[in-house]
């Protein structure tokens, strides 16, 4: 996981092109967690390079941490992780949120 001053093995700023549109979520942004947990689910299933996500749900893991030092409470939108999830065919590893994939729908 990246931060300003110690950049991550997936560092944006690098991977970046000159002119290349870029969209940073803070720690301290109560939506980010939720957000940065939804686009690793999606680049899961697309077969994304399982450190890239690993890291991500480890960044998210971090930002909850800093809301909660900022004392602040993390946005709604968990039923949009479920949703996000209903057509996963596994498990994303190191995701422990709610979650709907077949492995955990086995019920059904």
């Amino acid at each position: 996981m990246g931060t300003k001053n110690n950049p991550g093995q997936f560092d944006c700023y690098a991977n970046a092109g000159p002119d290349e549109p870029m969209f940073v979520l803070l720690g301290r942004d109560r939506h980010a967690p939720l957000l940065v947990r939804l686009w690793a689910i999606l680049r899961h299933e697309e077969g994304e390079d399982p450190g890239k996500i690993r890291e991500a749900f480890q960044c998210a893991g971090e930002m909850e941490k800093e809301l909660r030092r900022r004392k602040k409470t993390l946005g709604g939108g968990e039923e949009l992780l479920e949703l996000a999830t209903t057509s996963l065919s596994d498990h994303p590893d190191d995701y422990d949120g709610p979650c709907n994939c077949s492995e955990c729908r086995s019920y059904q």
